[in-house]
């Protein structure tokens, strides 16, 4: 991708399951905004594209087979809970205050959702353990956009950065 500097990446950061580093990624300083521009902006998968970073830190570079295979492995279970509770927790957010108790162990419920997407992809592909790579990164988030046959925006291409700088804190990103 262009504007970015990839090097090779020496972290202390969770690699040992998706959930745990997702938790660890989501935490970051415009991670969540980042995702869900991504998700909303383009209709990307906020799972498969910390999968596709998760992959870049374990030392993956993913293929289209594999990000099929992964997106196969979770799709149903996506159309069917993830999504259908997105929506009743996003249509309370409007639904005043009485609802909103409601809303929030939905929002929990939804949690618990993608977490269980989080382990369908796991189980799906096998990732390798090798040295961490920024570039490997890069490139599988450029894949999995190929592959969900999508072409950024401006502000898709900086929600991409703001997910590599927070997933590889060495890297370089410019304008």
């Amino acid at each position: 991708m262009r504007g970015i500097s990839c090097e090779h990446v020496d972290m202390d950061i969770p690699t040992q399951t998706l959930p745990a580093f997702s938790g660890w990624l989501y935490a970051g300083d415009d991670v969540p905004a980042a995702c869900l521009h991504l998700q909303d902006e383009l209709g990307l998968d906020v799972n498969m594209l910390l999968w596709c970073l998760y992959a870049g830190v374990r030392g993956t570079a993913l293929t289209s087979e594999m990000i099929a295979t992964a997106d196969a492995a979770c799709a149903p279970w996506r159309a069917h809970v993830v999504h259908p509770l997105r929506e009743v927790r996003r249509w309370l957010k409007t639904a005043g205050p009485q609802a909103q108790a409601l809303r929030k162990q939905i929002l929990a419920q939804e949690i618990d959702s993608e977490w269980h997407q989080q382990g369908l992809i796991e189980a799906a592909v096998s990732l390798d353990r090798q040295p961490a790579s920024s570039w490997i990164g890069a490139s599988n988030l450029a894949a999995y956009m190929r592959w969900a046959q999508v072409t950024p925006t401006v502000e898709a291409t900086q929600a991409v950065r703001t997910l590599l700088a927070s997933a590889y804190p060495a890297v370089s990103v410019s304008a």
